[in-house]
């Protein structure tokens, strides 16, 4: 490959590269502890599947909720001193769970780790935007989230070596190992530039971001949209195996397509999101996708084995399609919509939309495209499709009501 070619599928040197290496290591542990972990404390510590499924959904509420919070902190004290300290909190508390012994030391840990987690990614994000260049900063963000599924797969691998073994020992390793990695993370951040706090203008609205209505309503419309994830992952198997003739390794085949997908394909797909208008017709474009691939899986529910088949391809593009599409989108938003003085305050508020979609996502999908079938997916098409058409006049809005401090788009 030559070498011009080679330097294109890589981000731009200094501050993209660190952390798309950052992430690189992240999410591979990450992958590897997360597959790794339930069998662990299920099986070697002795904790009922109960009360650990039960103990990571605390968590996992818990860490939404520390976003908001590190990310006005992190713009008030310093973005990068924020995130040095969560991975170095990241690495003691990855550390604890060596210690870990029985339901309530689980979910000390699990919570107050999980809190940090999310923190950490906040000021990640809010990092990126504030000192990667306006022009790269969307694509670096579309590079890390495809390293961010390249890490996953490969910790995922990995930890099918680690199950085979299941060895406390073994087990041991990858939680000091994933601590360490933590740690790497902090001489990454270290590399890249200070960035000094912003004063807040002196005539900035109170209420901050809570009171950037528009920007609320993005948020809300990408994490509702969001749940092409759940009809991927939790409906799309489900409606393969019960109702359609389609062979079961249907379901593998479309996980590996969508994971080669979202690997290769999200740096493109931010191509025309260079600006909040451009971001907003990739919302409006997902949704209407979405929207049209909800309405191909009644129609593989008569069809024959192979044509059913095929219909669940199309439907699986598109779905995977519109993913990368609002997630292209919401870089922008994210990052284009916020104030110099509110980076960590923005990231950390449009990081709910990914805990609207995880809450309500699974339990609607289910209910309308398993319990309904036909009708449930006409509903949930119609739904996508009318978000979707909410996207421009929401970022319209929102432009017009655009925060101080926030150049407005040549």
């Amino acid at each position: 490959m030559p070498r011009t070619r080679l330097r294109a599928l890589l981000p731009a040197p200094g501050a993209p590269r660190v952390f798309a290496l950052n992430q690189l290591i992240d999410s591979t542990g990450t992958g590897l502890w997360l597959t790794a972990s339930v069998i662990y404390f299920v099986g070697t510590v002795g904790i009922p599947a109960t009360q650990v499924g039960a103990g990571m959904a605390v968590a996992g509420l818990a860490g939404f909720l520390a976003g908001p919070l590190f990310g006005t902190l992190g713009d008030r004290y310093g973005l990068r001193e924020f995130a040095v300290a969560l991975a170095v909190a990241q690495a003691a508390l990855m550390a604890c769970y060596v210690l870990v012994d029985d339901f309530w030391s689980f979910i000390a840990v699990s919570v107050a780790f999980e809190f940090c987690r999310r923190g950490g990614s906040t000021a990640r994000n809010a990092l990126v935007a504030a000192t990667v260049t306006s022009t790269d900063r969307v694509r670096t963000r579309a590079y890390l989230r495809s390293v961010l599924n390249v890490g996953f797969s490969v910790g995922t691998l990995l930890a099918g070596i680690v199950l085979i073994v299941d060895s406390r020992t073994v087990y041991l390793l990858v939680i000091l190992g994933n601590a360490v990695s933590f740690l790497a993370g902090t001489f990454f951040y270290l590399s890249v530039p200070r960035v000094r706090p912003v004063p807040k203008p002196a005539d900035t609205p109170k209420g901050g971001v809570w009171r950037d209505y528009p920007f609320i309503g993005l948020t809300v419309l990408i994490g509702l949209l969001s749940i092409d994830v759940s009809i991927f992952h939790v409906a799309l198997p489900i409606w393969i195996l019960q109702f359609t003739d389609a062979p079961p390794a249907t379901v593998a085949g479309l996980m590996l397509l969508n994971t080669v997908m979202a690997v290769t394909l999200q740096v493109r797909a931010t191509r025309t999101a260079d600006s909040v208008p451009g971001a907003a017709n990739l919302v409006r474009r997902a949704g209407l996708t979405s929207g049209c691939a909800c309405l191909l899986f009644p129609l593989s529910l008569y069809a024959s084995t192979w044509v059913a088949v095929a219909i669940l391809t199309i439907a699986a593009v598109m779905l995977t399609g519109a993913e990368l599409w609002h997630s292209a989108g919401g870089f922008t938003i994210s990052m284009d919509l916020a104030p110099e003085h509110a980076l960590g305050a923005y990231q950390g508020v449009f990081g709910l939309s990914s805990a609207i979609h995880g809450s309500v996502g699974p339990a609607l999908v289910t209910a309308l495209a398993i319990g309904l079938g036909g009708p449930g997916w006409i509903v949930l098409g119609a739904m996508s499709a009318g978000l979707g058409l909410l996207a421009r006049p929401l970022a319209a809005w929102a432009l017009r009501r655009r925060p101080v401090g926030v150049p407005q788009p040549i």
